[in-house]
Parts: C-alpha cells; sequence; structure tokens
C-alpha cells in the first residue's frame, strides 16, 4: 500500500520548511484465526478505502468501496486489482452480487452498474432507480433480487430492467435459507416462498439490518446489538448468557457468542465483517 502524505512547505525569511503528516492507517484486516488476530489487508487500494460491499465469488474476492471504486482479489493473490472501467471516478457501492462472469453493484445513490466480464467493464442500464439506494443484491437462480430503500425489485434480465415487488420498505439485506428467500427490513425479516413475488412477516420486532446463513441456522442482526436466528425461519431465538469465545466455527457462531471485533490502537468504528474462505475481513470507517 503506497503511504499518502501531506507536504506543507512554508517560506519564512528566504528558507523552505518541510512538514510531513503520517498516513492514515488501512482501513481492511484480515484474520485467518478466528477474529483473534488482524493484519492490515489493504494493499492495492486507495488510502482510506473502506468496504461498502465484499463478497466471494469462484475462489476470488469482490470488494465494492466507499467512493473508491471497485477492486477484485484473485485466489491466493495478496494485492487488490483495480476494475473500474465504466465506472464513476466517486461511486459509493453499497452492495454487490455475481452470477458467472456477470457481476452486479448497487450504489447509495441508486444506480446498479452490470460487467459481464468479471468486473473488466461496466455498464449502467437504469437512470433514477426507483428504489433509492440499493442496499441489497442477490442472485435467485436467473433472478435478480435488489433490496432498496424503497422496497424489493427484481430483473429478470440481469439487471437492465425491473420490476417492483411487495411495499415501499427499506430492504438492508438480502439472503437464500431453506429454499426460501428472506429479506432483513427496518421493520422486522419478511420470507418469500415464490422466488420473491411474495412476501409475509417471519420477525417484526426492531429494525434488522443483515442475515447470514451459516451451521444450518439463519442468523440476523438487529439494531441495538441484538442477534437473532432460527432453525427453520418461523421460530426466532436470543443468546440467554454470552460467553465469548466458545464457538468460532463460523463468523455467524461467534458473533452469537460475544465476539467484539477490533483492531488493537485502531480508533475507527467497524464498518462491515465479511468471512470467506481465505480467512475473515474487516473493515473499518472513517465516518467520511
Amino acid at each position: 500500500m503506497k503511504l499518502f502524505a501531506f507536504f506543507l512547505y512554508i517560506v519564512s525569511f528566504g528558507v523552505l520548511a518541510e512538514a510531513s503528516f503520517p498516513a492514515d492507517p488501512p482501513n481492511i484486516y484480515r484474520s485467518t484465526d478466528q477474529g483473534e488476530n488482524w493484519t492490515p489487508f489493504a494493499e492495492g487500494l486507495p488510502e482510506g478505502a473502506s468496504a461498502g460491499a465484499m463478497l466471494e465469488h469462484e475462489g476470488r474476492l469482490l470488494l465494492g468501496t466507499d467512493f473508491n471504486g471497485f477492486y477484485v482479489l484473485s485466489a491466493g493473490a495478496q494485492c487488490w486489482e483495480s476494475r473500474n472501467i465504466g465506472l464513476p471516478v466517486k461511486i459509493n457501492i453499497n452492495s454487490v452480487a455475481a452470477k458467472g462472469d456477470i457481476i452486479v453493484i448497487g450504489t447509495y445513490h441508486g444506480r446498479v452498474y452490470t460487467s459481464r466480464d468479471a468486473g473488466r467493464h461496466w455498464q449502467s442500464f437504469v437512470f433514477g432507480f426507483m428504489g433509492g439506494s440499493v442496499r441489497a443484491l442477490y442472485f435467485h437462480g436467473d433472478t435478480l433480487i435488489a433490496g432498496t430503500d424503497n422496497g424489493i425489485y427484481r430483473s429478470f434480465d440481469k439487471g437492465t430492467t425491473w420490476h417492483q415487488t411487495g411495499d415501499l420498505v427499506q430492504v438492508n439485506s438480502l439472503a437464500e435459507f431453506d429454499g426460501k428467500l428472506y429479506a432483513a427490513r427496518r421493520d422486522g425479516i419478511v420470507v418469500s416462498e415464490d422466488d420473491g413475488k411474495n412476501w409475509s412477516f417471519v420477525y417484526s420486532d426492531r429494525t434488522v439490518s443483515r442475515l447470514l446463513p451459516a451451521d444450518g441456522k439463519l442468523y440476523g442482526f438487529a439494531m441495538g446489538e441484538h442477534i437473532l436466528r432460527t432453525k427453520n425461519g418461523k421460530l426466532w431465538e436470543q443468546p440467554l448468557m454470552v460467553i465469548p469465545g466458545t464457538s468460532r466455527k463460523s463468523l455467524p457462531a461467534a458473533l452469537w457468542g460475544g465476539l467484539k471485533p477490533s483492531v488493537p490502537g485502531v480508533d475507527m468504528p467497524v464498518r462491515s465483517i465479511t468471512e470467506t474462505s481465505t480467512g475473515w475481513f474487516l473493515s473499518m470507517s472513517t465516518g467520511c
């Protein structure tokens, strides 16, 4: 990672003075021991890049950043590769989905971009996306599902055109579990058994920000650091007693057990955390 420094040149009494300031720490870290230790993993990324969306797909990691573009980490590589031809310079990526060589990203400002060559070139087919911020994207078979500020949309042509379904409520996350589609919303969790055409509530106590399937269960992460999980999609439980470190067979299980991911010496809030086959990735946020 290239260090970035500001140099201040002050001309006073005919003398040129130079001062430099230390660069900000990297915003992306990796753990290969289930969250015990974290090391910087931002080689190839611009200074201050933070993960808005990350997805493991066919042996590669796909990374959409806040205002710093899109990147790919190939299998075994240690350096992120920029893939931004056709994307705006300052693009704020919220979500990513992939199927084969097709990659689709959604942005905070309600745009959807599609690449049909694994991210090497991008096109946008949606102008003024009706759903506002595109917070989640998910391929359910050949149907692409989008969760937005104004409900759920479906695309049957890999992101070229969209059709709104359900009511106009903010959707934060999408997941497939036990053959059904689930959506985390600002008013709970809904499920669809007909490929996203119709939805019904399975949980409605508070806002849910993320859904993660693991270990034969579906985990939900609600506002206020509340964690939920279900084995059948109907009955939802919360941890009765938190004993950190008791179970780390998966990231959701570790969070259920009380893991509070942090990087020693880094005073920034956690932006996101993602489990992959090569480790857990933690992204910090500068708040900008």
